[in-house]
C-alpha cells in the first residue's frame, strides 16, 4: 500500500463522508529465499578435514608479507572453510514441529520402538509386548535426557540477550500433562464420569400442568 488517506478538498459530492483514496502497488516483488543454516550435528568431520587439507592455501612468510598479502591469505582461508563446510554439511530443514533437542539417536529409537509395537500388535505375544514396553520406556528416558542436556547447554551459553529467554522459560508455568483429581476421582473412567455429570446433566422433568384439561381432536 503506497497511500491511503481521506480526500477532503477534491471530489466533494456534498456528502458528510470524505472519500478515501487508496493507492496500491500491484507490481510483483521478487523475494530471495533465505538460505537455511547448516546442520553441524550431521557434519562429516573426517571428510571436512580431508577437504580442508586440499582447499587451504599454503602458509606465507609473515616477516616478508605485505598487508595486501595478509588480506588475500585471510580471504583464501575463509573461502576454503566455506567451501569445505558446504560440501560436507547438509542444510537444516526446519518444520513447525521441529525440536531443538531432537537428534538422530532419538529418531532411530523411535523407529525401533514402533517396529516392536507393530510386532506385538500382530502376534499378541506377551514376550513381544514386554520387549515393546521396555523399548518404549528406554525411548522416553532418552527424550528426557536429551531435553535436559540441551537445556543445560542453552543456560551455560546464555549471553546478555538470551539470558532473558532463559528467564521467560523459567517463569512460564508448564502445561500439565495429566488431569488432576476431580472430586476424589482418580482413574480416567471416574474423571470421565465427573465431566459427563457436570457438562451433560439430566434434563429437568417436563411441566405437564398446562395440559391436564386440554381437549385433543380425534387422531387421524
Amino acid at each position: 500500500m503506497l497511500k491511503c488517506h481521506t480526500v477532503s478538498r477534491t471530489h466533494d459530492h456534498g456528502s458528510d463522508h470524505y472519500p478515501i483514496e487508496t493507492v496500491i502497488d500491484m507490481e510483483p516483488k521478487l523475494v530471495e529465499e533465505i538460505e537455511k543454516p547448516f546442520n553441524f550435528a550431521k557434519t562429516n568431520w573426517k571428510f571436512l578435514e580431508t577437504k580442508l587439507k586440499g582447499y587451504l592455501p599454503a602458509l606465507i612468510d609473515p616477516e616478508h608479507a605485505s598487508p595486501t598479502d595478509l588480506d588475500q591469505f585471510a580471504t583464501q582461508i575463509v573461502t576454503a572453510l566455506q567451501r569445505a563446510i558446504s560440501e560436507t554439511t547438509p542444510r537444516k530443514k526446519p518444520c513447525p514441529h521441529s525440536k531443538r533437542w531432537w537428534n538422530n539417536e532419538l529418531a532411530e529409537m523411535r523407529k525401533s520402538t514402533n517396529r516392536r509395537r507393530n510386532i506385538y500388535g500382530r502376534t499378541r505375544n506377551e514376550r513381544d509386548g514386554q520387549e515393546w514396553r521396555n523399548k518404549r520406556d528406554e525411548y522416553k528416558h532418552a527424550i528426557k535426557r536429551a531435553k535436559e542436556t540441551v537445556w543445560k547447554q542453552f543456560v551455560d551459553e546464555a549471553d546478555e540477550r538470551t539470558i532473558w529467554m532463559v528467564k521467560k522459560y523459567i517463569d512460564t508455568k508448564p502445561a500439565p500433562y495429566y488431569i488432576p483429581a476431580i472430586n476424589d476421582a482418580m482413574s480416567n473412567d471416574e474423571k470421565a464420569t465427573e465431566f459427563t455429570t457436570t457438562f451433560f446433566p439430566p434434563p429437568p422433568p417436563a411441566n405437564l400442568s398446562d395440559i391436564e384439561s386440554r381437549t385433543y381432536p380425534e387422531p387421524v
